[in-house]
């Protein structure tokens, strides 16, 4: 009888932490990372390292969820968000400076065509216009 109830409040303990609530930060942690890879940070190698170590803290809390330690998933879950955003950050920095290589590219394109424009209508030295 015993054993019986033993058994039976273990199986209680272990349904109610399976079933525990997650964190109030694990919604904004996993926006985050959802944040982060639409932006392109998995094809920006810096931020990649870092979405990668976002959507691990989120795996990991999510077993500490499991496991009832609910404080540690959401120390855990706060650094997912934390890694999460920076590599939105970087991909961002990143779209940007290319972006800004792009223009400047075609800014030197367009002011030798200006240039070469200029020089084509000069008249030659010795004629007349």
């Amino acid at each position: 009888m015993r054993k019986l109830l033993f058994a039976t409040a273990w199986v209680a303990s272990s349904a109610a932490c399976a079933s525990a609530e997650p964190p109030d930060t694990y919604l904004p942690a996993q926006v985050s990372i959802r944040y982060a890879e639409e932006v392109g940070a998995a094809s920006v190698p810096a931020a990649a390292a870092h979405l990668d170590a976002a959507r691990i803290q989120r795996d990991d809390a999510e077993r500490l969820i499991a496991k009832g330690d609910l404080a540690e998933a959401e120390r855990m879950l706060e650094r997912a968000a934390a890694d999460a955003a920076l590599a939105e950050e970087i991909a961002l920095l990143d779209g940007a400076r290319r972006d800004a290589v792009q223009r400047q590219d075609r800014l030197k394109r367009l002011r030798r065509h200006a240039a070469a424009k200029i020089v084509a209508r000069r008249p030659e030295r010795g004629t007349k216009r």
